[in-house]
């Protein structure tokens, strides 16, 4: 597949001001987002027109970047690996109703042919809908095809996987004939242990204890200790 490297630049049409555009909807949040439809077509050169069904393994992921003021944005569609780029799209405009890449100029190879992209990307809440395409006018010649575009391609951001620990276990080698005191402590700077339970005796093997972990609880230090004079 050809890839397409495409470095928009526009005149931003934002009225004054240097906030960032209010959103009607749902404001563009930067990050990936995995595409789950749509298509991605080329027109012209000696196979007519193909037609690609998304997602696909050489256009799987969009990657989207702002500006810190939020007028201006970066458009990638990556491959299944996440790096390989199928398209980029660069300097887009921001403004109320969508993001806007387009640019007109002539091609760095045909002479005499002009390059017209032009894409819009919408917000839906956590998704992105993106519809445009590259045109080569006129097309060069009956070999090289002149069409490149995207219609209806979906992509929903991708879910930030968080893990919670609901219960730890700790395990000690334990001697038969001595008792031991698990401890704990939320800051080592302050030296402060607390006995967490009563002593454990010790029976010539591997002891363990469990300990529930409660959400949004204090982190904790653990250490064993022998339970002197129990």
């Amino acid at each position: 597949m050809t890839r397409l490297h495409l470095v928009l630049t526009f005149a931003a049409f934002l009225a004054g001001g240097s906030a960032a555009p209010a959103w009607t909807s749902a404001a563009p949040v930067a990050g990936r987002y995995q595409i789950v439809a749509g298509t991605y077509e080329i027109h012209g050169g000696i196979f007519g027109v193909l037609k690609l069904t998304l997602p696909a393994p050489t256009q799987a992921f969009i990657e989207l970047n702002l500006t810190p003021d939020g007028h201006h944005a970066d458009l990638l569609i990556l491959g299944a690996d996440r790096k390989s780029e199928a398209l980029a799209l660069t300097g887009g405009t921001v403004s109320p109703e969508a993001i806007r890449f387009h640019r007109v100029s002539p091609h760095p190879t045909f002479p005499g042919v002009m390059e017209e992209t032009d894409y819009v990307a919408k917000v839906e809440e956590t998704a992105i809908v993106i519809n445009g395409a590259t045109r080569l006018l006129p097309p060069p010649c009956c070999d090289v095809p002149g069409y490149f575009g995207h219609t209806e391609v979906a992509a929903v951001r991708e879910p930030a996987l968080t893990i919670r620990v609901s219960e730890v276990e700790l395990c000690w080698p334990a001697a038969a004939g001595f008792a031991y005191q698990l401890q704990s402590c939320s800051d080592l700077a302050s030296g402060l242990w607390t006995d967490v339970g009563p002593p454990v005796a010790g029976q010539n093997g591997v002891l363990c204890v469990t300990q529930s972990v409660p959400a949004g609880a204090t982190p904790q230090f653990y250490r064993i200790v022998p339970a002197l004079g129990r």
